[in-house]
């Protein structure tokens, strides 16, 4: 029989490639799945990743309160198992949660908390760190704090290089237009969102062209 880390890993790493793919109902077998394992095993590791998941499709289906209530009791035994990839988890997903529902100070706790587990993760820690970056920059977007988001963007695009991570690069430039539109800053707007619009050609991302193009108009 495969051990038991390996088929948490598994599972893990099997419901964040079906959410990325949109096939959620897909999604929510594997986590009922990593759940009941991880209970048979009494393993707390395995129990909030899956928690933890499963609230992040709450929060996608617009049902952040209820995201939160799940996660809020799992806080203690998240922090138990010291395990920097768990704590990340448990955070971003809190995080993203509090920011819907416009906390933004909560959310921004919150977020720091996931960046500084993601720093602190063996294995795909720069692309942890990415992401929360990513929600760290639109966490100070919504609380207007523009120079504090434009400092993470930058930090976010030198990792995204780094990374190679096309997608997220092209989200930060998105973000990065905005918050020079909301500064009077329509040049380097109009610069940042055809940075955006040039990867979602390049790398057939539709969304992404049509939002930058979309930004482009309301410049002019």
């Amino acid at each position: 029989a495969t051990p038991y880390p390996v088929r948490r890993e598994y599972l893990n790493a099997l419901m964040t490639v079906q959410v990325d793919a949109a096939k959620l109902d897909a999604a929510q077998e594997t986590i009922a799945a990593l759940l009941k394992l991880a209970q048979d095993h009494q393993d707390v590791v395995g129990v909030v990743l899956a928690t933890a998941k499963s609230a992040s499709l709450m929060a996608l289906a617009g049902k952040s309160e209820a995201a939160i209530a799940q996660l809020g009791p799992l806080e203690s035994a998240a922090l138990r198992t010291a395990d920097p990839h768990t704590l990340w988890r448990f955070y971003f997903v809190l995080g993203s949660a509090q920011l819907t529902l416009g906390r933004f100070e909560v959310a921004l706790e919150h977020t720091l908390k996931s960046l500084r587990y993601a720093k602190e993760m063996p294995k795909r820690a720069p692309v942890a760190h990415l992401t929360s970056l990513n929600l760290l920059g639109n966490v100070y977007m919504a609380m207007t704090n523009w120079d504090k988001a434009l400092q993470v963007m930058e930090e976010g695009l030198v990792l995204a290089d780094a990374i190679g991570s096309t997608r997220l690069k092209g989200t930060l430039h998105l973000n990065q237009g905005a918050v020079f539109a909301n500064l009077g800053r329509p040049r380097d707007s109009v610069a940042a969102y055809g940075k955006a619009l040039a990867i979602g050609r390049e790398a057939a991302l539709v969304g992404l062209q049509g939002t930058a193009l979309n930004n482009i108009g309301d410049n002019y």
